[in-house]
């Protein structure tokens, strides 16, 4: 653990100068005990299961060739198992086996691709989303001339509205239950 490195980072994230004897890095040094401990109790769980894994198979494969020479004594055809070489090279390894299936990977992201070009050309097809053709709104340049009979109507309740305001109370209550 480089200390001057870590102190560096510290400053350049937060703006805090820290010594190289603080007592933060008792806690880092503490962690990292903490964690490498956790990695070794980790890795030596893979490490059995993986050695669990060789055994059973191997188990399995002298299960199947005990089969395969019953089922010959008795007659019958048996199809060519996998041989031993091949499933032992399949555990064995710093891979642990896994080999992640690219052909599988490859479909999925043909697959996905081939779906979003569908949808893109179903949309562009079908014109989705369509966008509202947009509106034409007019504004006329000249006020529009009202008729003879808008213009007395408006001429009336001009009058009506300054003689009500001179009406008493009671009157205008009276017109106005009238007019309900």
């Amino acid at each position: 653990m480089d200390l001057n490195k870590l102190r560096i980072q510290v400053f350049e994230k937060t703006g805090i100068k820290i010594e190289t004897n603080d007592p933060v890095f008792a806690l880092v040094a503490l962690n990292e005990a903490v964690l490498s401990e956790c990695v070794e109790q980790h890795i030596s769980g893979l490490q059995n299961a993986f050695e669990q894994l060789g055994l059973q198979t191997t188990q399995l494969l002298q299960a199947g060739d005990r089969v395969k020479k019953l089922l010959l004594q008795m007659g019958q055809t048996v199809e060519e198992p996998v041989s031993a070489s091949v499933a032992t090279e399949a555990v064995s390894g710093p891979t642990m086996g896994f080999r992640p299936p690219w052909r599988w990977i490859g479909a999925a992201f043909g697959i996905s691709v081939l779906s979003a070009l569908l949808v893109l050309g179903g949309q562009a097809a079908l014109g989705y989303p369509r966008t509202p053709a947009p509106a034409v709104v007019t504004v006329p340049t000249t006020a529009p001339s009202l008729t003879a009979e808008q213009a007395l109507l408006i001429k009336n309740g001009e009058k009506y509205a300054r003689m009500w305001s001179r009406l008493d109370a009671k009157t205008q209550e009276k017109i106005l239950a009238l007019s309900q």
